[in-house]
C-alpha cells in the first residue's frame, strides 16, 4: 500500500510494471523490467528483504530480484517500503496514530525492526 500511495502521489494516473512476489517472477518478466529501466522507467521497489523465512528455511526476498535489475542496469531503487520511513510515517498517518506510541513487529531484523526504529 505505500508503494501504491507513493507512486499514485508521484505520477498521477501513471502505470506501474509489477514483477510481484519472488516465487512467480520469470525470467522474462526480469529481462521486460530491464528493458524499461534502460529506457527511463523508475525502478522503484516494494520492500528490500534479503530473504524469506519459511518452515522449510529462507528462500530469496524481493531484495534479491531488486539486486538483479541494480546489477544489470546500474540504477539503484527507490524503495517506498520497509524500512522506509516513507511507509512507516504513512502507517502511522493513516489511522492517526502518534509513532512514539506505535510498536513495530516483524520477521526480518534488516527490513522490518528497522523500519519501525526510523
Amino acid at each position: 500500500m505505500a508503494t501504491a500511495r507513493f507512486l499514485a502521489a508521484q505520477q498521477p494516473g501513471g502505470m506501474a510494471y509489477v514483477i510481484g512476489e519472488g516465487r512467480a517472477v520469470t525470467y522474462e518478466m526480469v529481462e521486460t523490467a530491464v528493458r524499461m529501466v534502460m529506457a527511463g522507467t523508475k525502478l522503484v521497489a516494494t520492500n528490500l528483504d534479503p530473504n524469506c523465512p519459511t518452515q522449510a528455511g529462507l528462500r530469496p526476498g524481493y531484495r534479491a530480484i531488486v539486486a538483479m535489475l541494480e546489477m544489470t542496469t546500474g540504477r539503484r531503487a527507490f524503495s517506498a517500503g520497509k524500512p522506509s520511513a516513507v511507509m512507516m510515517r504513512a502507517a502511522c498517518k493513516e489511522p492517526g496514530l502518534d509513532a512514539s506510541r506505535t510498536t513495530m513487529i516483524g520477521d526480518t531484523m534488516e527490513t522490518d525492526i528497522l523500519g519501525g526504529a526510523s
